[in-house]
């Protein structure tokens, strides 16, 4: 048994190193080796993009599609409150800013009757104020109107602005603007939007 051990542990064994020059059987025999241990190589590389490939297609979604994006859906108001937005502009020091108010609202009536939707979205609203971040605040008031009785709602957008403010020194200003519409259930929802603006 150890005779038969030793055998193979012979046999196993690498060769010595030649001692003569080799023949073209051996260079042709080891070019054949080195062959196929670069095509084995050549393969598992082939086998381990594809799993790469293969997991990546995976993460993206359940049915291995790559993921849609585009812009996140918009987030719908209830109704009364308005969306806005504030766009300020400085020559000098003389504060300018633009106002935009969209949204869903309930028609405010006046004197029993519903007021006319075709004018502007403002038109809707029963006031607002703006507040330039210095002294007193300017604003509207919608007047004599009631949101009690009202069910009929409109869906609208206006852009504002508002009366420019000149300021005495440079410095930080938050202006801040509020603006109320008839909410879904005869009551008044008031929205608000603040900004700085710099004055040099």
């Amino acid at each position: 048994m150890n005779d038969l051990q030793t055998l193979f542990k012979d046999v196993a064994a690498d060769p010595p190193p030649p001692t003569e020059i080799p023949s073209q059987a051996v260079f042709a025999r080891v070019r054949r080796v080195r062959r196929r241990r670069a095509a084995g190589g050549a393969v598992l590389a082939t086998a381990a993009v594809a799993a790469v490939v293969a997991v990546a297609g995976n993460l993206t979604s359940t049915n291995s599609q790559p993921p849609v994006l585009g812009p996140p859906p918009a987030v719908k108001l209830p109704v009364g409150a308005v969306g806005i937005e504030m766009v300020p502009t400085v020559t000098g020091k003389v504060g300018k800013m633009a106002v935009t108010m969209r949204g869903t609202v309930r028609v405010p009536m006046s004197g029993g009757e519903y007021l006319p939707t075709d004018g502007s979205f403002l038109n809707m609203s029963t006031g607002f104020t703006a507040n330039w971040g210095q002294g007193e605040p300017d604003g509207g008031d919608g007047g004599a109107i009631d949101c009690t009785a009202s069910t009929k709602e409109v869906t609208g957008a206006t852009t504002y602005h508002l009366d420019p403010h000149a300021y005495p020194k440079p410095g930080t200003y938050t202006v801040a603007f509020a603006v109320s519409f008839c909410g879904p259930n005869g009551d008044v929802v008031t929205s608000k939007k603040s900004v700085n603006l710099v004055i040099k």
